[in-house]
Order: structure tokens, then C-alpha cells, then sequence
């Protein structure tokens, strides 16, 4: 939620920690970069360069206005911060040659990226619950896979060939993710966030933490 959030410069956040933390590391596995596409205050399409030449196989639009609603959206859609500037980046990531990954929340917002050439479409939905910070009110099962179904049904026809997995809501666990599969088996996989670099460390932390505490210290005469 941060991401949303004028803390600091997300895209410079994202190039810095790829260089310095990630890129020089990982060598086996591809590396996709979170961007705030709509960002005004620098040329996108420049700036996707400078990842690619840094050492990112991809991106994706996290964070994303597709989260957002009501009065503020329709303000972002108007001034040009909106879904399809979004679109327009990936779209141009895409044409670059760079694996690309998007969030979407609707039908329509699938098949524009699929459209401008979005390799892995994701349906999002929503904020996490889940370990200490998650969202106490998520969206529930049903409409979850509803979601899912618009999106896969919308897709089915021309974009058969794009992958399609899903992140967030009330998938905690690969549990979950599991018994989603069972009412929606067309999803080819999910994006993990919080379920697997928070949840799994907030657990290992704290139970490692309470067994050295539960060591009995050896009394002193």
C-alpha cells in the first residue's frame, strides 16, 4: 500500500534497489521491475531504457491505478495519469522486446493490455489479508472467481495464448490457491506478494524468535 503513498520516488526506489541489491545477485531467474507507469515527472518510455540496460527482463504496473475508485480515478483518467497511460507503457516495454506483466481489475482493462501486447495478465483482487498488516475486509470467494471468469471469458476468443494468473484478496496460502483452481481452472498460475515474501517471514521470524526464548538459561550459584 505504500506504493500509493508520496513516500518517496517508487520508479528511482526500484532501479536503485535492482542494481544494487538484485541484478548482480540473481542470475537465474528473470527480473521484472514494479513501475508507477503514470509517473508525470519523467519520459516513461526513456526510463524503460535505463532498466533494460541495467539489467531487468521486464515490467509490470505495480503499483497500479486500477486499485483505485471513485472521485480520485476519474480525476487520474482525466489528467492522463490513468489505465491507459498504463497500457500505453507496457505497450512500449512490449514493442522493446521486455517480458511484461500487468494488474487488472475488469474485462475491459484485460483486453487492452492484451491488446497492446501484455504477456502475463493478472487479476487482481485487492489488498491481502493475512499475517499482521493485512486488510481485514478482502473480497470474498465468489466474487473473487467471478472476476476471474469475466476476465478469462473476455480473453478466451483472441488472446487464448496470453498467461493469466491472479494475486491478492483472500489467497493466503497455496491451500488457497488450490481450492480457487477448483471453481476457476483456466487460471495457469498465481503472483505471489505478502503469501510469499511476508507471510512466510513474519511466521519463520516470530517462531524462531520464541524458541530461543523458550530456552531455559542454566542456573548461576
Amino acid at each position: 500500500m505504500a506504493g500509493y503513498l508520496p513516500i518517496c520516488d517508487a520508479n528511482t526506489l526500484t532501479l536503485e534497489l535492482g542494481e544494487r541489491s538484485l541484478i548482480n545477485i540473481v542470475t537465474d531467474t528473470p527480473l521484472i521491475a514494479g513501475l508507477l507507469c503514470v509517473d508525470p515527472t519523467r519520459d516513461m518510455e526513456r526510463f524503460l531504457v535505463r532498466l533494460a540496460e541495467a539489467g531487468y527482463d521486464g515490467v509490470m504496473n505495480c503499483p497500479t491505478v486500477a486499485l483505485i475508485d471513485g472521485k480520485f480515478r476519474s480525476d487520474l483518467e482525466e489528467t492522463g495519469m490513468g489505465f491507459a497511460r498504463e497500457v500505453a507503457v507496457l505497450g512500449q516495454a512490449s514493442r522493446m522486446g521486455l517480458f511484461t506483466k500487468a494488474f487488472c481489475t475488469s474485462a475491459p482493462e484485460a483486453l487492452a493490455l492484451a491488446k497492446a501486447g501484455v504477456d502475463n495478465i493478472i487479476v487482481h483482487f485487492g489488498n491481502s489479508s493475512g499475517g499482521t498488516i493485512g486488510s481485514q475486509t478482502v473480497m470474498n470467494h465468489d466474487v473473487a472467481v467471478a472476476r476471474a471468469r469475466a476476465i478469462l471469458d473476455a480473453l478466451a476468443n483472441n488472446f487464448s495464448d496470453r498467461i493469466v494468473t491472479c494475486h491478492g484478496g483472500a489467497l493466503e496460502t497455496p491451500e488457497d490457491f488450490a481450492r480457487f483452481l477448483e471453481a476457476e481452472p483456466r487460471l495457469d498460475g498465481y503472483v505471489g506478494g505478502s503469501s510469499a515474501e511476508r507471510f512466510p517471514i513474519e511466521t519463520s521470524v516470530v517462531t524462531a524468535a520464541r524458541a530461543f526464548k523458550a530456552v531455559k538459561l542454566k542456573q548461576r550459584h
